[in-house]
């Protein structure tokens, strides 16, 4: 899965990142069923068009019952819940992944 964040508008930048990677992370990392994640905060963007994200998380499940399962969960619940706290608004992909190097 993919998402796409958009921080508060009363947080910034440093703020939303300090949260993200102090705060956020650990909540984040006891999901079950979670087999990776990573953080790509937003340092640089070229002309966005629309809203200009603050971030990129990738979080990686053996499959997407996977994921639906840890939808349900509670650590999840408890994700969300902070998640409120720093996050606006975000958008979520599910993708494939192509290794090319």
């Amino acid at each position: 899965m993919l998402y796409a964040l958009y921080r508060q508008p009363e947080i910034d930048r440093e703020a939303f990142v300090d949260h993200w990677l102090n705060v956020h992370r650990p909540i984040a990392s006891r999901m079950p069923g979670l087999r990776g994640y990573e953080i790509w905060p937003v340092t640089e963007c070229e002309d966005p068009a629309g809203d200009e994200i603050d971030g990129l998380a990738v979080l990686r499940f053996d499959s997407s019952a996977a994921f639906e399962r840890t939808l349900a969960s509670p650590e999840f619940a408890e994700a969300s819940a902070d998640a409120r706290k720093f996050i606006h608004h975000f958008t979520r992909y599910a993708v494939d992944v192509h290794h090319v190097i």
